[in-house]
């Protein structure tokens, strides 16, 4: 019998922790690991949905792979209430609702890590202050905005000859 992917101690770990959450992606974005790797540096939201992350993205101090019980644990102690956490110099989690939650999650993540990086290289990052995040949180309807772009990328993806056996 094989063993079970090393990976598998951060997933259970994050879902055990989290009961409010059914789905843990984890990936390794270099352009907004750099928010770990620099002194004071930090990822806030600078774009509209990435209000998601309101509370905060915490950063996880161990590089190490997560993969023990202990160290997904800790990962997930660092998570906490929040819906991303940065690995220092690794790499990113992310949790959410559903898979299609999640995915919208991942690509809003990126959107806003990448007009950050972006953002600090013209001088210093303005992020969404907490009044913006909240009126426009009041006006997101967040079932209907991940309907919407689900089935944008998911018919781009079918159109592309992948996921014709998915039924999400």
């Amino acid at each position: 019998m094989a063993a079970e992917p090393a990976i598998v101690a951060l997933h259970c770990e994050i879902l055990r922790a989290r009961p409010d959450v059914n789905n843990v992606a984890h990936f390794h974005y270099d352009r907004a690991t750099v928010f770990t790797l620099a002194e004071g540096a930090r990822l806030v939201p600078v774009k509209n949905h990435a209000i998601r992350w309101a509370s905060g993205i915490p950063v996880h101090d161990d590089p190490a792979h997560v993969n023990t019980a202990a160290r997904g644990r800790a990962l997930a102690a660092t998570l906490g209430p929040h819906f991303a956490v940065q690995i220092r110099a690794h790499g990113q989690v992310l949790v959410a609702e559903s898979i299609p939650a999640l995915f919208i999650d991942c690509v809003h993540f990126v959107e806003n890590a990448e007009a950050a990086l972006a953002a600090a290289s013209l001088g210093k990052v303005r992020g969404l202050t907490a009044d913006e995040m909240a009126s426009f949180a009041k006006d997101l309807k967040r079932d209907k905005h991940i309907s919407k772009l689900w089935a944008y990328y998911s018919g781009r993806a079918r159109a592309l000859g992948l996921l014709q056996d998915w039924n999400v």
